[in-house]
Parts: structure tokens; sequence; C-alpha cells
């Protein structure tokens, strides 16, 4: 893989930190953060969804806080960094690496004997984030999420209210002002816990001067049983039809993967007419045509239609 972090970048913070990933969808929406988990910019979040596509952003999801228990005892593999530059937790020494598969950020916790494998990828052409948690090694375990979200501008300015969170068929949906959105599960138990949480801290934006704290709600926790290789997918959309239809987060993934090598398949046909065929691509550069295809986004607003 072109891009591979172990232990010695994903189990120090500021080097973690300066690592950022980001996926999108083609029409302007978007999830990105840092290699970490923690949240440094206004911008970071697990969906960013243009709800008026290609503008329009509004950070609807900001990241799912996992905890894996594991022989009667809890890890947290989240990270959170706080107004007076603490961090609780760490979860960041657990990552043993982060990779780029195509264009899908995967990283690989490791506690004791159990590996834990997390992915995140968007649908093309819709505002649906899924992030999918995958043993692959160990015993069963049990994993906890806090489902964390907003209602927001994603360059920044959280209000908080007091914001519906109803259930719906495998999720809840949640109703700040503007956009409704879903967070729904494979599997899993679910409980509606709304509370604030406030004094987030944005490393990044303290830096900018663009404001260095936030605020988010958690809305819900997830609780799973997972047994060894097994997976459960989480979808955060705005897409209502998800809640009524059946969905398969292995398919789902599958299909982004396809869509990936189609990117760069593309390439290889229009480079072969260019130069000498036997000559084989370098996986840094198929990872340069699928970043560059990700900053690609449809324009279709009003009669003004094409590429951005």
């Amino acid at each position: 893989m072109a891009i591979w972090f172990g232990r010695e970048i994903c189990g120090r913070l500021e080097d973690a930190a300066a690592r950022e990933w980001l996926v999108t969808n083609g029409i302007g929406g978007y999830a990105c953060g840092t290699v970490a988990g923690h949240l440094t910019r206004a911008y970071h979040g697990l969906l960013v969804a243009a709800v008026a596509p290609p503008v329009g952003r509004s950070l609807l999801v900001t990241k799912f806080d996992e905890t894996l228990t594991y022989q009667g005892q809890d890890y947290p593999l989240f990270t959170n960094q706080w107004g007076e530059n603490t961090v609780e937790p760490h979860g960041y020494r657990y990552i043993e690496h982060f990779a780029l598969s195509g264009r899908v950020p995967v990283w690989t916790y490791a506690v004791g004997e159990v590996q834990l494998q997390k992915r995140v990828w968007m649908a093309a052409g819709e505002n649906t984030t899924a992030v999918q948690y995958s043993l692959t090694r160990g015993p069963a375990v049990d994993l906890s999420l806090k489902i964390i979200v907003n209602g927001r501008d994603h360059h920044g300015g959280t209000d908080p209210g007091d914001w519906p969170v109803i259930p719906v068929t495998q999720g809840v949906q949640v109703q700040p002002p503007g956009q409704p959105f879903y967070v729904l599960a494979s599997q899993g138990e679910l409980h509606i816990e709304p509370q604030w949480l406030q004094n987030y801290g944005l490393a990044v934006e303290h830096y900018r001067g663009t404001g260095d704290r936030d605020a988010h709600l958690q809305a819900a926790v997830l609780t799973v049983h997972l047994e060894p290789q097994s997976s459960v997918t989480l979808l955060a959309t705005t897409k209502a039809i998800y809640q009524d239809q059946a969905w398969d987060g292995a398919a789902l993934l599958a299909q982004r993967q396809e869509q990936d090598a189609a990117i760069v398949a593309q390439f290889k046909q229009a480079s072969s007419t260019q130069g000498d065929r036997s000559i084989p691509t370098p996986g840094w550069i198929t990872s340069l045509v699928q970043a560059a295809d990700s900053f690609i986004v449809d324009r279709a607003a009003g009669e003004a239609t094409g590429k951005t």
C-alpha cells in the first residue's frame, strides 16, 4: 500500500494528528479527520453533507467514540482533546497501523490478542458515509459506540439546542434545525441518550485564529457483540430510504472498491496510449489518481452543469 503508518506514527499524538484522511462522494460532501481520531478542525467529521449539491455543506455526524470490552475490561479506542489542551482518552495508543486501501482509510487496533479493523467510505453521488468495524483476530468482544452528531455549517459555530432524536428502523433520526439525518446500524442494541458535550478543543482552528472550541451532541449509544470474523456497519446518511430497505455493509464496500478500481483502470487505459504499455504503474501513481478524483465534484446548480 502506498500509505501505511505503524505504531511509530500512530502511537505519537503529534505525529498522528499531523496526518489527516479524506473521503468524498463526488457531489461536494465529504468525511475527514486525523489518523489519531480526535478533532482538530471545525471541518472534521464523518458526514459533512452537501445539502444543496455541490454547496451548502453541513457537519451532521461528527464521530463515533468506540470502546472495546475484552476480558471484562474497557479499552477506549477513541481520542479527544479538550479546550484546556488536555487529552482524554488516549485511544490512538491502540492503533497498530493505519493504511489506505484504495481510497478507503483502514485503522487496525490491537488490544491483547484482539485485532479490530475500522473502515470509512462514502457512497458515490449521495450524502452517505459507512463505517465498518470487523473483528479480524481473537475471541468474541463487545463494542460500544457513542454516536456524536451536530447540525451546523462546516465552517463552525455550533448553537446547542433541544434537538429531537427519534428511534427509527435500525437506528435513529436526528432533527437539528435545517437538515434531518439518520444513523443506522446493521446489528446491535441502540439506546437514545442525548447529551451535549462541550469544550472540544480545535488545535488547528486555534492556530488559524478561527475559534478553538466546539460542542457536539451525543445522540445515542450502540452496543454490539462481535464474534470472531464478524462485522458491524453503521450508516450516517440523509437518505430516508436506508431505514426502509435492507442494506449490506460488505456489498456497499465492494461497490466503493469497484468504483475506485474503475478510476484506476480508466487512467491506465488513457496512459497506455501515451507510452510503453509494458511499464507497470507504481502504487503511488494510482494513489495520486484516486486522490485527484476525490476533488472532482459534479456541479448541477440551475443551468450551470459540469464539473468543479
